[in-house]
């Protein structure tokens, strides 16, 4: 299991381990505090990883909701929004103040194992899909899958421009 100094509780260390080089909750932060362009360097940084590393499989590669591109707060998001619900009524359904669930959706903090097996019972998902992206997660209907697919294409191309790139960096440095 990786230690990770801000995995202080037996639950963050369960995700961080799961979630791997993921996001972490620093980098999460980051993204929140910094908007999209922290999102897009974080991705263009994945996307260097992924093609510097043999990966070429969008599906392999590029799975949004599965290690290391995910985090808990992320699938908990994705699971809320396909089941149609809103953090209130989430929320009031798993009798939680929406504080709280916006905490978890943020990674500030991880809903206890019970809790999980209640959010994975409302939204429709497996509980192991909420851990680690694997299994079953949320169903998507025909738009969505389209925006998956286009979003997927969009990524593998980020991926070789970023490949191109730290190609052109290494001649730069060492030429």
């Amino acid at each position: 299991m990786m230690s990770r100094p801000w995995a202080r509780s037996s639950a963050a260390r369960v995700v961080m381990a799961m979630v791997g080089e993921g996001l972490t909750r620093a980098s999460r932060s980051e993204r929140n505090a910094m908007g999209h362009l922290c999102c897009r360097f974080e991705l263009s940084a994945r996307l260097a990883y992924a093609a510097g590393h043999g990966l070429t499989s969008t599906r392999d590669a590029m799975d949004i909701y599965a290690e290391p591109m995910a985090t808990l707060g992320d699938r908990l998001t994705a699971a809320r929004e396909a089941a149609g619900l809103d953090i209130a009524a989430m929320a009031e359904t798993l009798g939680l103040r929406p504080e709280t669930l916006e905490g978890w959706e943020v990674d500030q903090a991880e809903p206890t194992a019970s809790l999980m097996g209640r959010i994975a019972t409302v939204t429709g998902v497996s509980a192991v899909w909420l851990l680690t992206g694997q299994g079953r997660g949320p169903k998507d209907d025909s738009a969505t899958a389209a925006l998956r697919a286009e979003l997927a294409e969009l990524r593998r191309l980020l991926a070789e421009a970023a490949a191109r790139v730290e190609r052109l960096e290494e001649v730069l440095n060492h030429g």
